[in-house]
């Protein structure tokens, strides 16, 4: 463990491979470490360990399957869409975007793993006030993104940049250099805790204004309501059971934050943001 902790130290002084090999290996191990409680705790905190370890999950979503059709996962993806606009998920995730770029008025913005767009897509229908964004929407799966680009062009949008993108290698656009902050909404809880590191640390090298991810925070109260929600907004079987398992899949503030110093991050705040999200947000 120690080992571990000194490839962290020698991640965030340079890029250096081997140590982050060492660190990817051992992320699993150190969140084990941080979730088990301490000897001698009190009966609230063993309480609370035990009920997380009840909820808590590493089964996959049905939307990750191969065994899933197209069709189907595109018809999961619409709907989970019109769900976030419906109960203000993406108003809550533009607040922290505001809160990340601080004082700037202008900043591209680079959404990793973002599906189909469409928080991109919402962003072009209605624009923050005082905040000029450039916005790239990206994935690693081609057909959803030129799914997102059509339902931008049937939707009259314009202004989104459409890329297929590896969140765990952005050389190219370290390159580039023209990326002020690296986004993942909704979607980090579906990386396990060393492909995390590893995008954490490939965004923080990569963009000025680092990474900002938000997603769904773990917790029993959580889960239960985002499974009656959805049960409510889009009873979708294949959506309600993903929302359900996308909580048991999410990590806890504190989990983010420890991931986020395993990556290579001097600069971390790791918090709650709403009623069932929490926010971090890495930089060098």
């Amino acid at each position: 463990m120690r080992r571990t902790l000194d490839a962290c130290d020698a991640l965030a002084a340079g890029p250096d491979e081997s140590a982050a090999a060492e660190v990817h290996r051992n992320a699993s191990e150190l969140l084990a470490e941080l979730r088990a409680p301490e000897r001698g705790a009190d009966t609230l905190t063993t309480l609370a360990t035990r009920l997380d370890d009840a909820v808590r999950s590493d089964g996959p979503e049905l939307l990750d399957l191969d065994v899933v059709p197209r069709a189907v996962k595109s018809v999961t993806m619409r709907l989970l869409h019109r769900t976030n606009a419906a109960v203000g998920s993406y108003d809550t995730w533009t607040a922290a975007v505001r809160s990340a770029l601080g004082a700037r008025g202008s900043a591209h913005l680079y959404d990793l793993g973002a599906g189909t767009g469409g928080y991109a897509r919402h962003l072009a229908k209605h624009p923050p006030a005082g905040l000029a964004l450039r916005v790239t929407s990206s994935d690693l799966e081609p057909a959803y993104v030129a799914a997102g680009e059509r339902a931008a062009l049937d939707e009259g949008l314009r202004g989104i940049t459409w890329e297929v993108c590896d969140a765990l290698d952005l050389r190219a656009l370290r390159e580039r250099a023209d990326v002020d902050l690296f986004l993942c909404t909704q979607a980090a809880h579906h990386l396990p805790p060393g492909m995390l590191v590893r995008m954490i640390s490939e965004a923080v090298r990569s963009a000025p204004g680092g990474l900002l991810v938000v997603d769904l925070s773990r917790s029993v109260a959580t889960a239960l309501a985002t499974a009656a929600v959805t049960s409510i907004v889009a009873p979708w079987p294949l959506l309600v059971y993903d929302g359900f398992q996308s909580v048991r899949r999410a990590y806890t503030p504190a989990e983010f934050a420890l991931l986020a110093r395993l990556a290579g991050a001097t600069r971390v705040d790791a918090k709650p943001f709403g009623p069932a999200w929490c926010s971090l947000h890495a930089r060098r």
